[in-house]
């Protein structure tokens, strides 16, 4: 989970980010990444963003501190779960 790296070198169990932005691309396994995602946030109070068909927004240019989160299939096995599944 998050581990904040502290001027000391050591770890603490703080987080400076507020949000989670999750873009989530379809067939690649983003509906688990999302549960997991959002009890994330539910455990440490922060908020879930979570876009799947419009544009992603660009990292940094939200006031809120936000940790950005996508994820990637490999081509051939997310094209072929698309044609059989859609």
């Amino acid at each position: 989970h998050f581990q904040l790296a502290l001027p000391n070198g050591k770890w603490g169990n703080g987080t400076k980010f507020k949000r989670i932005y999750f873009y989530h691309a379809r067939k690649a396994g983003g509906s688990s990444m999302h549960k997991y995602l959002g009890l994330v946030a539910q455990n440490y109070g922060i908020e879930l963003t979570a876009v799947e068909w419009y544009g992603m927004e660009e990292p940094g240019t939200n006031d809120v501190d936000t940790f950005y989160v996508t994820h990637l299939r490999e081509p051939v096995d997310r094209a072929i779960s698309h044609f059989k599944y859609q």
